[in-house]
C-alpha cells in the first residue's frame, strides 16, 4: 500500500463519529451511528472501543491465532492483510475472531466491481468482517470507478464499511489529477459519496541533519479536517511503523506525536502502515513490528505504549465533535490558527508553552467538554502551564480521573495532556 507513489516522491527529493456540528447537544442519532451527507451510514467498527487498524496483517501463511493475538496484545483491533483468493478469508476470520480482533477483507475481489457483491454474499454473516478495502491512493478520474464499488458494497449492507484511502497533499497536482489538494478532497467527497475520508501523510524523515517532520503535515490535517467536517463524515488518519526508504525508525515519542496530533485534529480511527511482515514495491524487506515468525521488535513495544494511550483518550474522544484546533509556538503552519488565550473555552484562562509549540483542542460531547494539549517536537521535552478554574479534571495516562490545582507541566516528546470538565 502507498508505495508507487511515496517511492517517487522520496526518491526524487532525496470516523465513531464524525463531527456533530453546534446541534451536538440535542443530537437523537443513535450513538454508534450516523448518515453523512451524501446520505452513506457509518457505524464505528469497533463498538465500543476506538479503531485501531494494522496493516499487512495477514498475508493467508501468517494468519493463525498466535500472530493475530500478538496483534491484539499490541492494542490493534482491525486487520487488515492480502488474501489473493478469496477462498482464504473464512480461516483469517476465525483466526482473528478468536484473538478479538475484526477484519478489513482484502482480497482480489475487492478490487473488481463485479465481483462485489458475490464476495458479500459469502462473508457479510460474518461479525468479524468490517467491511472490504476497495481502492489506495486514487487520482479524480477513478472516483467514479469507486463511487460504483462503495455503491456494491452499501447496497446490500449499509454498515459495511467500503474502505477507500486517499493520497497526502504531497502527491503531485498530476498524481492527484486535480489543481489543488482541497479540490481533490471536496471531489472525492462528492463524487465518490464515500462513509468516511481516509488519506496517509508519512511525516517524519531521516534527513542529513536528522529526523525531522515533513513539510504540509499540519496542514493535510487541516485540509482533510474541514472536508471532513463538511460532509459529516469520520476522518481516519496514518502513524507510520514500517520504516522504509527515507522514512525514520520510529520511537514512541515519534508515534504519539502522529497519532495525538491526529487526534487532536478529530481523528476517529488510527491506522498503522504496517504491522507484518511485508516486501515495499516488490524489491525492499521492510523492518516490521513483527516478523515472519512472530518476534517482537522495538517498534511492536513503542506501537503498545502508544495504543495503551490512544485506547486513554480515544475512547474518550469517540463520540466528540472536534470543535477548534490551535497552533502555539514561535511560529504555527500554514492554514492554522494562533491561539489566543481569548479563544479558549471557559474555564480555561491560558494555555502557554515553549518555543516548539503545542496544538491545543477542544473537543465536545453533549454537555461533557474535553481540551487536548499536544507536545509538537517529537525530539525533545517541552514546558508547558495550563491555568484554568476550579472542578477541572486532568485525565492521566492510565485514564485517572485526577482533580489538581498544578499548573506546569513537563510534556513528554510528542507527550500529551487531556482535560475534562
Amino acid at each position: 500500500m502507498h508505495h508507487n507513489i511515496l517511492t517517487s516522491i522520496i526518491l526524487a527529493a532525496a470516523f465513531l463519529l464524525p463531527a456533530f456540528g453546534s446541534d451536538a447537544q440535542t443530537d437523537t442519532r443513535t450513538p454508534w451511528s450516523c448518515v453523512t451527507t451524501e446520505g452513506r451510514t457509518y457505524v464505528n467498527p469497533t463498538g465500543d472501543e476506538f479503531p485501531i487498524m494494522g496493516y499487512h496483517a495477514f498475508w493467508p501463511e501468517y494468519s493463525t491465532v498466535e500472530n493475530y493475538r500478538t496483534l491484539r496484545d499490541c492494542g490493534i483491533n482491525i486487520a487488515q492483510g492480502w488474501s489473493q483468493d478469496s477462498a482464504d478469508v473464512p480461516a483469517q476470520f476465525r483466526a482473528a475472531e478468536e484473538a478479538g480482533v475484526k477484519v478489513l477483507v482484502n482480497c482480489s475481489a475487492t478490487h473488481h466491481t463485479d465481483q462485489l457483491i458475490s464476495l458479500e454474499q459469502r462473508l457479510n454473516a460474518d461479525p468479524v468482517n468490517i467491511g472490504y478495502l476497495l481502492w489506495d491512493e486514487p487520482k479524480t478520474e477513478q472516483f467514479g470507478k469507486i463511487n460504483e464499488r462503495i455503491n456494491a458494497v452499501v447496497d446490500v449492507d449499509s454498515v459495511k464499511l467500503a474502505y477507500v484511502n486517499l493520497l497526502p497533499n504531497y502527491a503531485t497536482t498530476k498524481q492527484l489529477g486535480a489543481d489543488t489538494y482541497a479540490g481533490y478532497l471536496e471531489q472525492f467527497m462528492t463524487e465518490a459519496r464515500p462513509q468516511l475520508l481516509s488519506y496517509d501523510f508519512y511525516c517524519i524523515l531521516k534527513g542529513k541533519d536528522g529526523i525531522q517532520l515533513r513539510k504540509g503535515y499540519f496542514e493535510n490535517l487541516e485540509e482533510a479536517r474541514k472536508c471532513a467536517r463538511r460532509h459529516n463524515a469520520p476522518l481516519w488518519t496514518f502513524c507510520l511503523s514500517t520504516p522504509h526508504f527515507g522514512y525514520a525508525y520510529p520511537d514512541e515519542a515519534q508515534l504519539t506525536f502522529e497519532a495525538f496530533t491526529a487526534l487532536a485534529y478529530g481523528s476517529k480511527c488510527i491506522q498503522y502502515y504496517g504491522y507484518g511482515p511485508s516486501i515495499i514495491d516488490g524489491t525492499y524487506s521492510a523492518i516490521t513490528p513483527v516478523d515472519s515468525l512472530g518476534n517482537r521488535s522495538d517498534i511492536w513495544y513503542a506501537m503498545q505504549k502508544t495504543n495503551a494511550q490512544i485506547q486513554t483518550v480515544g475512547q474518550r474522544l469517540l463520540r466528540c465533535d472536534s470543535k477548534n484546533v490551535w497552533h502555539t509556538g514561535t511560529t504555527i503552519p500554514a492554514g492554522s490558527v494562533r491561539l489566543t488565550q481569548s479563544m479558549l473555552p471557559r474555564p480555561f484562562y491560558s494555555v502557554v508553552s515553549q518555543s516548539a509549540g503545542v496544538t491545543v483542542s477542544h473537543h465536545t460531547d453533549g454537555s461533557r467538554n474535553y481540551l487536548l494539549i499536544v507536545n509538537k517536537d517529537f525530539l525533545s521535552k517541552q514546558r508547558v502551564s495550563v491555568r484554568r478554574a476550579p472542578g477541572v479534571r486532568r485525565i492521566n495516562e492510565k485514564g485517572r480521573e485526577l482533580s489538581e490545582s498544578k499548573v506546569n507541566y513537563t510534556l513528554k516528546p510528542g507527550g500529551w495532556l487531556l482535560f475534562e470538565w
